[in-house]
């Protein structure tokens, strides 16, 4: 979360990178014999994936080209090892406060993950956002084939974009990357303001820029719907409350938000000008107007306060479902600073603002 300092933040990301493949023949047995007959399966992976790697594969019978994601074996014992080792590098680090209680969020992580292993969940996760935003030209989910998916396989459409990191990117016009910039925060605010489902894994390998529709030069393809989340309303209605009071310097939301949160601890005063503060900081693309995302540097900004917000402010915990939302947040700022992207950001959450 933003309130985390940036060596735990690598830490909990670390635990759900994959650096290395599995070789060939440790994986093709994972994979029913009756499906091998049936596809044409690359032995060489394609991607690395959460908890596992991705393949090639196409229907002998169809030619219908496939991305099959396979897990690996294990996995679930080695979350539990994972969280245990994250647990004692963090007390041997001592880079939080002592008084900080973190058991829920440890909590989140590991059910997140574990969510993350059961492939028959993410299915029905991608075909609920496909139907969600089936109308919508602007962004494409691909379709999952629940013939030859299971709860340690998952075979989807295989897209053929490139993605928003790439060298590519610097020579789509500016408005096209401000039209997909601005759709792209407005998926955001549709899964936290509309929606109540969210999914958290914004990292850049889960987006796509796929040749547009219906007028649109790009669109976006969305990947990997393994780590959504269904938000209870009480959260959903807290983010928007916290996104609302930064974006519109609504100081009383904030603190009042913040209160019913539970996070700062009530035996010691905090700093509340710092906090107030950091919250401009976070709200500063909406404060009208073009924003320019690629010139920003709110992310400097946020880790300079780090520090003086862990030694000015009494933090008694971290909501659990906050790990992940803060996750989704910081993933979409760097995507939009990639695109270099700017637009009103103002004006967009408006269309949201049913708070004053």
């Amino acid at each position: 979360g933003t309130f985390l300092p940036p060596e735990t933040r690598k830490i909990l990301e670390a635990m759900e990178s994959n650096a290395y493949f599995l070789a060939w023949e440790e994986v093709r047995d994972l994979i029913p014999q009756e499906w091998r007959s049936q596809l044409d399966i690359a032995e060489e992976p394609m991607a690395a994936a959460s908890l596992g790697q991705v393949h090639l594969a196409v229907e002998k019978k169809s030619g219908i080209k496939m991305a099959m994601k396979i897990q690996y074996k294990g996995v679930g014992k080695a979350i539990d090892n994972d969280i245990l080792a994250v647990k004692l590098l963090l007390k041997s680090m001592n880079v939080l406060p002592t008084e900080l209680d973190l058991s829920e969020v440890f909590l989140e992580i590991k059910e997140m993950l574990k969510q993350e292993t059961n492939y028959l969940a993410e299915v029905e996760h991608c075909q609920q956002f496909a139907l969600l935003l089936k109308d919508d030209p602007d962004f494409y989910i691909p379709a999952v084939y629940s013939q030859f998916s299971n709860e340690r396989i998952i075979c989807t459409e295989l897209l053929s974009g490139f993605s928003p990191r790439a060298e590519l990117v610097a020579s789509i016009d500016q408005a096209t990357r401000n039209h997909l910039g601005e759709r792209l925060l407005d998926l955001f605010f549709r899964e936290i303001f509309l929606w109540g489902r969210m999914q958290t894994d914004p990292n850049f390998g889960n987006f796509l820029l796929l040749p547009g529709q219906m007028g649109t030069s790009y669109r976006w393809g969305l990947l990997d719907f393994g780590a959504t989340k269904i938000l209870p309303p009480a959260i959903a209605e807290a983010y928007q409350d916290l996104i609302l009071s930064c974006a519109y310097e609504e100081k009383k939301l904030f603190f009042k938000t913040i209160e019913t949160l539970g996070v700062l601890s009530q035996k010691n005063q905090s700093n509340q000008d710092l906090l107030w503060s950091y919250a401009q900081v976070i709200g500063k693309p909406f404060a009208g107007g073009v924003y320019d995302w690629g010139a920003s540097d709110i992310s400097n900004q946020v880790l300079d306060f780090l520090p003086k917000l862990f030694r000015e402010t009494y933090l008694k915990k971290i909501p659990r479902e906050s790990i992940f939302i803060d996750r989704k947040i910081v993933g979409v700022f760097f995507i939009l600073k990639e695109l270099k992207a700017c637009f009103d950001a103002r004006e967009l959450l408006g269309k949201y603002k049913v708070k004053n």
